[in-house]
């Protein structure tokens, strides 16, 4: 009788754990499962006017081919700007890698790398801790 109580109570702990339904895959999965549209708002003092602070929306089109095309708008205190850019994209060991390879402002330069760790993706959202150590949300709009 014991048993059968102990199974009983395993199967109900196994149907109702949760379960982490965002395991991270192998680079080639993660490469699968990034492509679609992603949007993200951010916010960071300033380094060249401290006390000053940037506001930013983002949207970016992973496409096949590790092409990505963005945009970014920034706000400023005195003023807005819209950066548009493409970039190359790929995952290396786990980490996001993308390199700009044109844009529309000087701000964001061709050559720019950034490199950040994937958290955790899902169907709708993405996870990322940013080389400057702050972690990243992105939502999936497509």
């Amino acid at each position: 009788m014991h048993t059968r109580t102990l199974l009983i109570t395993i199967a109900l702990l196994a149907a109702f754990s949760p379960v982490n339904a965002d395991p991270l895959d192998s680079d080639d999965s993660l490469k699968h499962r990034i492509l679609g549209t992603w949007r993200g708002e951010y916010e960071w003092n300033d380094q060249s006017h401290p006390g000053r602070w940037i506001k930013a929306r983002s949207t970016d089109h992973y496409q096949g081919g590790l092409l990505l095309v963005g945009s970014v708008d920034y706000e400023y205190p005195d003023r807005k700007d819209n950066v548009s850019y493409e970039a190359r994209w790929n995952i290396i060991d786990g980490y996001l890698v993308i390199e700009i390879t044109q844009s529309s402002s000087g701000y964001l330069k061709s050559g720019t790398k950034t490199r950040d760790k994937i958290l955790s993706l899902s169907d709708r959202k993405m996870e990322l801790l940013a080389d400057d150590g702050k972690i990243v949300v992105l939502q999936r709009s497509d």
